[in-house]
C-alpha cells in the first residue's frame, strides 16, 4: 500500500532492498529477500505494475548467489513456493539464466526440486521442455550422484509432453545416444567400478 500511495519513495525502498539482497551479512540478505518475496506474492495477486520488475529480481538474485548455499537454498526454496501459489507466472523467464547458471557453476539437489516443479508448470512452453530434457538426459548418464534423481522431472516432462512431435523426436536421438554409449563402454577394456555405474545410469535411463 505505502508503494502505491508514495510511487517514488515505494521504489527507493525497493532498491535499498535490493541493496541489502547483497549486503556482506548474510542474515541481512535472508532478511532482503525474504521481503521481497512477501511483496512480490502482493503485487501478483493484484496484478500491480512492479510485479514483472520484481520477479525479474529475484531470478537474477537466485542465480547471483549461486556460491552462498544457505542464502541460496533460502531463495531456491521460496521460489518454489511463488511457483506453486502462481500458475500463471511465465516460468520461461527462469528457465534459461537457470540453464546457463548450472552450466558454469554446477548443480545440487535443490535444483532437481525446482526442475521438477518447473516441468509441472501449466506455462511451461515447448522450447523450454525440449531444453530441460537435453540438460536432464545429459546428466542421467554422467553423473552417479544425481542421475536417478534427474530421472523425476525427465518422466514428469515425457508423461506431460509424449505426444508432441519434437519431443518424441528428442527422446528418439538421446535413447539413440544413451545406446551408442552404453556399446562403447561394452567395447572398452574392463573399467572397473565407474564403468558399471556408467552403464547402470545408461540402462535406467533407456529403461
Amino acid at each position: 500500500e505505502a508503494v502505491d500511495r508514495h510511487p517514488s519513495a515505494g521504489r527507493q525502498a525497493l532498491s535499498a532492498l535490493k541493496r541489502a539482497c547483497r549486503d556482506q551479512a548474510p542474515r541481512m540478505q535472508i532478511v532482503a529477500h525474504a521481503q521481497l518475496f512477501e511483496l512480490l506474492n502482493d503485487f501478483l495477486s493484484r496484478s500491480h505494475t512492479l510485479a514483472p520488475l520484481l520477479y525479474k529480481t529475484l531470478i537474477f538474485s537466485l542465480i547471483e548467489h549461486h556460491q552462498s548455499e544457505f542464502v541460496r537454498q533460502f531463495v531456491s526454496n521460496n521460489m518454489a513456493l511463488l511457483i506453486r501459489r502462481h500458475q500463471d507466472l511465465p516460468v520461461g523467464v527462469i528457465i534459461e539464466p537457470l540453464l546457463r547458471q548450472l552450466a558454469l557453476h554446477g548443480y545440487n539437489n535443490l535444483d532437481f526440486d525446482l526442475f521438477v516443479l518447473l516441468a509441472r508448470h501449466s506455462r511451461l512452453e515447448l522450447r523450454h521442455v525440449l531444453q530441460l530434457l537435453d540438460l536432464i538426459h545429459g546428466l542421467s548418464l554422467v553423473d552417479a550422484l544425481h542421475g536417478r534423481l534427474a530421472s523425476i522431472p525427465y518422466l514428469v516432462l515425457l508423461d506431460r509432453f509424449h505426444e508432441d512431435p519434437a519431443v518424441i523426436e528428442a527422446v528418439q536421438q538421446q535413447s539413440s545416444a544413451a545406446l551408442a554409449m552404453f556399446m562403447e563402454l561394452e567395447r572398452q577394456a574392463p573399467g572397473g567400478n565407474a564403468n558399471d555405474v556408467r552403464k547402470t545410469l545408461v540402462l535406467e535411463m533407456l529403461a
